[in-house]
């Protein structure tokens, strides 16, 4: 069964109130991508709705004016991608290397899920990322200053050198996380969950010393 289109031909499934404008853009739908059919995508000006993307390698391609919704990745390389001019809304990308892109640079992005990715050295610098997904990821040196990821998932990512400076981690799920150094003073916690021993790093930018630990 094809999905369901609202009058001017995009996909439904979209947050709600959300509205895209008529464009030029190639509209693809329900679309499977792998390395034999990859060329007929030139990543300028393409729209993707529940399309699927396997075993691609795609290292600093450049995703001009692109728009992705509901889209999922499987074991591709997309390091060092360009999102100039782009959206990206509730994809999902799992045993990907996405390192080093920088998400700001983006029109708009919003509740992404990651599973076994590695995002190294990524930025997500004040993007409205609530409820995504980052679990049994590699998340180090990533910057998340001034996110919202209030009720995220960071379960068994390792965030070694990652940055939440004046992040909302509210309702944040960190158990078996490992690495992370989050100074208390500059987030907002309330009702985040952590697992010991790790959780004992959340002590450490106080300069204390607890026995024992």
């Amino acid at each position: 069964m094809e999905d369901e289109k609202t009058d001017d031909g995009h996909c439904l499934g979209q947050p709600s109130g959300f509205h895209l404008e008529k464009s030029n853009s190639l509209n693809i739908e329900n679309e499977t991508y792998t390395p034999k059919n990859i060329s007929t995508l030139t990543w300028n000006d393409e729209e993707f709705c529940n399309c699927e993307f396997h075993h691609l390698d795609l290292p600093s391609v450049v995703f001009k004016n692109c728009k992705f919704f509901e889209c999922k990745f499987y074991h591709c390389n997309l390091s060092n991608l360009k999102v100039d001019s782009s959206t990206f809304r509730d994809n999902f990308f799992s045993q990907s290397k996405v390192i080093g892109i920088n998400w700001t640079y983006a029109t708009s992005v919003s509740t992404l899920k990651f599973d076994q990715s590695i995002l190294d050295y990524s930025v997500f610098m004040g993007l409205q990322l609530k409820a995504s997904v980052f679990s049994n990821s590699s998340l180090k040196k990533v910057d998340f200053s001034g996110c919202h990821l209030r009720n995220s998932d960071f379960r068994k990512c390792d965030l070694l050198e990652a940055t939440f400076n004046n992040s909302n981690l509210e309702l944040c799920d960190f158990r078996e996380a490992i690495n992370y150094l989050i100074d208390l003073s500059t987030v907002k916690l309330s009702k985040a969950k952590f697992s010991f021993p790790e959780a004992m790093g959340l002590l450490k930018v106080l300069d204390i010393h607890i026995e024992g630990f």
